[in-house]
């Protein structure tokens, strides 16, 4: 007896007693519930909490688990669960195949990786139903607390991390395969999966998780929300470690980036078309906040009918589709819209002066938008709309090519414009009362350089010196064949200029 207590060899056999009584009962597939627990009461030394678990590889796991469910011992179904996958696969080589994003020649790897699979699903199936039930009773779902609890303790037999990497993922994507579409807790679900991905660095898997939230059809997320999504997706696909996968993420993240640029048009309409206001808006209003639209819809259903001007031309620059009159209608329209005199009869000076202050910040704001692509910006023909405004206002002549000097139109390129559409004698300045205003803009371009020549690059302000000394000498040619005291004004002024020019 004393042989049997004291020495390794007697606490050996009594090992092995304990090994053959539960192989006794699992034989004969009794429930080892009351002979586990008697001899954790009898012989704690030699049958403990770890031993019960060490029986978990041979438990009918599916019976077991039902048990549990029935009597809502969740967390008791979870743990057997996974000590079960975690004795199937001793070696871990169900772990070491999913990392290395499971490999066709690894039998070995595949055959612990199914064994795991299959001790999640119960897990799985159990959440299902629970998910099902909720859906069904949704009283019995329990609500949200109002106060956080305390911190649980730390677990010494928790799942190392590399293990709960797989089982977490397994879990999300067999709740969200399920297909749950209109639960509430799907949203948090889809979160919880590309934070994980994030966490275990998986970039291009997080970034696809994100755009699909992106793309979801939902009104629980607005499209604010949506575009978060996808920056948040492209940051995933610019911090991953691409490795031999840089093709597939370039493509990712291209195809990122355009969905970004689109996303960008539907919120300048969805914030054009709140703008608006009334009831005729709010349907549109609502599917802008529950989908990403295609950029054809957006201009079909959007911002054509409900004639946003500038949003079409946002349309067509995201689509590179440079219908060269649909644009400079487009231009018409957004100058127009800006000009527009709700009284009618002639414009005062303070409502001029109003209105050409407010037209000058538009074309500022468009103009840093587009003025880099003469296709979306044509140059000549706003500024020809412009310069007719300022001519019926008969208001300040510098601020259209001050507009344009602001947003990085060259001087030489001002000039040119300018000189073309004084050469072109359109009736249009007659007509508005002013045949010199053209020129009258040009004394003050020409003026402006001679003030400040610095606004010319170096290497090229000489010859643009020269190009000015011309333009003076045919503008004095066509004044001097009007004899009324404006054309003697402006010549006056165009000789000063004249002599500026020649001390540069």
């Amino acid at each position: 007896m004393k042989d049997l207590i004291v020495t390794p060899h007697g606490k050996e056999l009594c090992n092995r007693l304990v090994q053959a009584i539960i192989s006794r009962y699992l034989k004969d597939n009794a429930s080892t519930d009351a002979i586990s627990n008697r001899l954790r009461e009898v012989c704690p030394i030699l049958y403990n909490n770890e031993d019960a678990l060490n029986i978990a590889a041979k438990l009918n796991l599916e019976v077991i688990v039902s048990h549990f469910t029935a009597v809502h011992y969740f967390q008791g179904a979870v743990e057997v669960c996974l000590a079960a996958a975690a004795k199937r696969d001793p070696q871990g080589l169900a772990l070491h195949y999913y990392k290395n994003n499971e490999p066709n020649e690894d039998d070995q790897g595949l055959e612990a990786f199914m064994t795991r699979m299959s001790c999640y699903g119960y897990i799985t199936e159990m959440l299902r139903k629970l998910l099902d039930t909720g859906s069904i009773l949704p009283g019995n779902v329990p609500g949200v607390p109002r106060s956080p609890g305390p911190l649980p303790p730390p677990d010494p037999n928790q799942i190392p991390p590399e293990e709960a990497s797989v089982y977490a993922e397994k879990v999300l994507q067999t709740c969200l395969k399920k297909g749950t579409s209109h639960h509430p807790g799907t949203l948090l679900m889809f979160d919880l999966l590309w934070k994980h991905y994030e966490k275990t660095q998986s970039y291009a898997a997080a970034a696809k998780i994100l755009s699909k939230l992106a793309e979801r059809h939902s009104t629980e997320v607005t499209l604010k929300e949506r575009l978060e999504y996808l920056s948040r997706a492209i940051m995933c696909v610019k911090s991953g470690e691409m490795g031999s996968e840089t093709n597939a993420a370039g493509e990712l993240l291209h195809d990122l980036e355009e969905k970004m640029e689109v996303a960008r048009v539907q919120l300048q309409i969805l914030d054009a078309l709140n703008t608006h206001g009334g009831h005729e808006v709010s349907s549109a209003v609502s599917r802008l906040n529950s989908d990403l639209l295609d950029i054809s819809t957006l201009y079909q259903d959007f911002a054509e009918p409900y004639e946003l001007w500038e949003c079409q031309l946002s349309v067509l620059h995201c689509a590179g589709h440079p219908d060269q009159m649909l644009i400079e209608t487009l231009w018409e329209h957004i100058i127009n819209a800006e000009t527009r005199n709700e009284g009618g009869g002639p414009i005062n000076p303070y409502l001029a002066k109003t209105k050409i202050a407010g037209l000058s910040t538009k074309i500022k704001t468009l103009g840093r938008i587009y003025a880099s692509s003469q296709k979306y910006f044509p140059l000549e023909y706003i500024i020809k709309k412009l310069e007719s405004y300022s001519c019926i206002a008969k208001e300040d002549y510098c601020w259209v090519f001050n507009s344009m000097l602001s947003i990085g139109v060259s001087m030489p390129k001002i000039l040119e414009i300018y000189n073309k559409l004084c050469l072109s004698n359109d009736p249009i300045w007659f007509k508005n009362g002013s045949p010199n205003h053209l020129l009258v803009v040009l004394a003050n371009i020409l003026n402006t350089f001679a003030e400040s020549p610095s606004s010319v690059s170096y290497h090229e302000r000489r010859s643009f010196v020269v190009t000015c000394q011309d333009a003076v000498v045919s503008y004095l040619g066509q004044l001097y064949t009007k004899p009324d005291s404006a054309s003697a004004a402006l010549i006056k002024e165009l000789k000063c200029i004249q002599a500026k020019l020649e001390r540069l």
